[in-house]
């Protein structure tokens, strides 16, 4: 894994973490394959994490959120707080250095990186 730091480019540190959870799921012949997307993002809480990608635009589907995950989403507030003491990483598509989710994050000491756009569509939960 690599750790993720201020002003960091996010696209090794999304393939690692791909690649930790095919590792994780016996799914090694994926390992290989090369994608084209890059993304970016600002990070927020440093930190270095693995775990299952949860994807969820609503906070009903976030309801679903298993411990250890990497909670996926366009952004949060106030309702999802609920959620952060079991997840062990933050993505949103939306928000600033003051928004719910970096506040929250950085109190729970969870790795998190916000405005990656379009991160809801581009992860699957698996």
């Amino acid at each position: 894994m690599r750790d993720v730091t201020s002003g960091q480019s996010i696209k090794g540190t999304i393939r690692y973490m791909i690649l930790a959870v095919l590792s994780f799921l016996n799914l090694d012949k994926f390992k290989d394959i090369q994608s084209d997307i890059e993304l970016s993002g600002t990070p927020v809480c440093e930190g270095i994490v693995s775990g299952i990608a949860r994807v969820a635009k609503t906070l009903e589907e976030a309801s679903l959120t298993q411990p250890g995950e990497i909670l996926i989403t366009r952004y949060t507030d106030i309702g999802w707080s609920p959620i952060f003491p079991i997840i062990n990483g933050l993505v949103t598509e939306i928000g600033g250095l003051l928004s719910h989710g970096s506040v929250v994050a950085r109190e729970y000491g969870l790795p998190c990186i916000i405005a990656v756009a379009d991160a809801t569509d581009i992860f699957h939960t698996v």
